[in-house]
């Protein structure tokens, strides 16, 4: 997080109001690198479904906590 954030700084972006302007926030982060737009992509890509996959067991768990305060 602390990369990012000195990252996005230091290249002026300040506000990030969708997914695709996150996306592309990323290049500035890999724009040395070759394909880095589909680089950067990939990478956001990850992210999102790395925290879609540990929010499963999480929902999962709160969830059925709940269901088992409201039967007792």
């Amino acid at each position: 997080m602390t990369t990012a954030a000195v990252v996005l700084n230091g290249n002026g972006i300040t506000e990030i109001s969708s997914a695709r302007e996150a996306s592309e926030a990323l290049l500035p982060l890999v724009q040395n690198f070759p394909h880095a737009g589909q680089l950067a992509s990939l990478l956001f890509a990850f992210g999102v479904i790395g925290t879609g996959l540990l929010a499963i067991p999480i929902f999962a768990a709160a969830s059925s906590y709940a269901i088992s305060e409201m039967l007792g």
